[in-house]
């Protein structure tokens, strides 16, 4: 604010000093003291219009920063169920995208208003100081441009709005088709694929063109503008000139207050335009940042899992029940095989224990403590989850294991990843737990991806191991290898394990059997043998 006033302070007294030094020369006299003053005053304003400059970029950067900090953790955090709908390139899109047409309103627009505004009125004060009758004749003109210059501007909110959304469906699109390149040529999907792009392209195509356009009339306007005023000034002022009432000083300080005048105006329109752009990128932040947290209001810590009890758990995913008075006694320490055709809700009954899913009624306790009331933070480090479909970050070995770990111990991984039967795997990468693992360059197995992620989770120190048919992607051999090490894990902690492989149910302490999603049975381990 305070350099974009010196330098509109400087910028305003140039055509009054030239106006001096015209006036001056026209009658023979060369004052050598006021060119200095105009060459330094000329010097200043530039100076301090680039200093204003960068720091409008600065703090444009700096609040989009922070914008974009805020809106990755609030997303990380949002509810499971809210973000079923999403997709997860749309939202790093509207992240990076959306963020980008608030950071030029911030970095270049807002200062060209403010200079802008300082500029016109400053500049109309002083052209009606020195000749009223030439400012309205120029007032008339810049009326008549900013009438036609607003209605563009209106219509850029929803036009960009538009643009937003089919760049972020574009972008989605192109990551599905990447990410699956391999199932697209095997089946033969290229036509069907190129001829969506097409589509999409040709969506994004008409809309950017129709933003295009609009804000190409911005600058024809504007010279029009510009052009007209300068017609009808010159015009006016030779019959003034002539008549002795106007001074050749007085013409060019007008003219140059003018030229002057047409930037700050430029820039006004611009910002009024892309004001209007940044407002529909506003609404779909808005729109993230309004999703519902997790609870993550403080309560007490949990500390050592000793039993988890369910009562009465109902969970409802839109108009679909999933689970329905779901009561599981105190479990505490050994292997609990769920069990239960697909639907039955074991799945999400998982996502429950760890958080993600918040019931629609009933609870869930922890140490006779509601879930509800503890900290969902400290609970799920007290817990590990192997996935059915294992993810992994394009990222390397080490990082994908310690996942949630600051302290590494490259020792300790390598005998995890021994303990679950990956010794072979890890000579065959001659040991570089820098590896990168990526999407595309598959260096697991389906099996070896799933005692991968066995391997990160018992990295990590946990009370309560929580599995989603870990098994299912293994041969005999190295699902008994497997049993055998949660078995083990099992005499001091509880493991909840998902499976329908019924040769493993003699492994189980305990069975629990589901069936649409409620409970059909509790076995325990010798009345299953029996």
């Amino acid at each position: 604010m305070a350099l974009t006033l010196l330098a509109t302070l400087f910028e305003l007294g140039i055509p009054l000093i030239a106006r001096e030094l015209i006036d001056r020369l026209s009658i023979g006299r060369i004052d050598q003291l006021v060119m200095t003053i105009l060459a330094i005053a000329v010097i200043v304003a530039a100076v301090a219009e680039y200093f204003a400059a960068v720091h409008a970029s600065k703090m444009g950067l700096s609040t989009v920063q922070r914008l974009r900090f805020r809106l990755i953790g609030h997303l990380v955090n949002v509810q499971t169920i809210k973000l079923h709908d999403q997709h997860s390139s749309e939202l790093a899109a509207q992240v990076m995208t959306d963020t980008d047409e608030l950071k030029d309103i911030f970095s270049s627009d807002l200062a060209a208003l403010i200079g802008g505004v300082l500029s016109f009125v400053a500049v109309i004060a002083l052209l009606l100081w020195m000749k009223w009758r030439l400012t309205l004749v120029l007032l008339g003109c810049l009326l008549i441009g900013a009438l036609l210059i607003t209605p563009i501007a209106l219509s850029m909110s929803s036009l960009n709005k538009q643009i937003l959304q089919q760049h972020a469906e574009l972008t989605r699109q192109c990551t599905e088709w990447f990410r699956h390149h391999e199932l697209v040529k095997v089946y033969g999907a290229t036509p069907q694929v190129e001829e969506q792009a097409q589509a999409a392209l040709d969506r994004y195509y008409q809309l950017a063109l129709r933003e295009a356009r609009a804000l190409a009339l911005i600058g024809p306007i504007s010279n029009m503008m510009l052009m007209t005023s300068m017609i009808a000034l010159i015009a006016t002022s030779a019959y003034w000139i002539a008549e002795g009432t106007l001074s050749m000083g007085t013409f060019t300080a007008f003219l140059l207050y003018l030229f002057g005048l047409t930037f700050p105006l430029i820039g006004m329109g611009m910002f009024f335009a892309n004001y209007q752009k940044a407002n529909g990128a506003a609404e779909r932040l808005h729109a993230l940042a309004n999703l519902p947290t997790e609870n993550v209001q403080p309560g007490s810590a949990a500390s050592r899992i000793r039993t988890l009890r369910v009562e009465e758990a109902g969970l409802q995913l839109g108009e679909q029940q999933i689970l329905q008075n779901l009561t599981l006694p105190d479990m505490q320490r050994g292997l609990v095989l769920v069990s239960g055709a697909s639907g039955s809700g074991k799945t999400s009954l998982l996502r429950t224990l760890l958080g993600l899913y918040p019931l629609t009624h009933g609870q869930i306790y922890i140490n006779n403590q509601p879930l509800s009331l503890t900290q969902l933070g400290s609970w799920r480090h007290r817990m590990a989850w192997v996935e059915q479909e294992p993810a992994l970050f394009q990222a390397t070995v080490r990082d994908n294991l310690c996942l949630g770990k600051t302290q590494v111990d490259d020792a300790e991984v390598i005998q995890v990843l021994h303990k679950v039967g990956l010794a072979a795997w890890l000579e065959r990468i001659g040991g570089n737990l820098d590896m990168l693992i990526t999407e595309q360059n598959h260096q697991l197995s389906g099996g070896e991806k799933q005692r991968f992620a066995l391997a990160r989770a018992l990295v990590r120190p946990f009370d309560m191991l929580l599995l989603d048919e870990p098994t299912s992607a293994l041969d005999t051999k190295n699902a008994q290898q497997m049993m055998s090490t949660l078995t083990d894990l099992a005499q001091d902690k509880l493991v909840l394990m998902i499976s329908h492989d019924h040769s493993l149910f003699s492994h189980a302490d305990q069975i629990v059997q589901l069936e649409n999603d409620k409970l059909v049975s509790i076995q325990p381990k010798h009345a299953h043998s029996a």
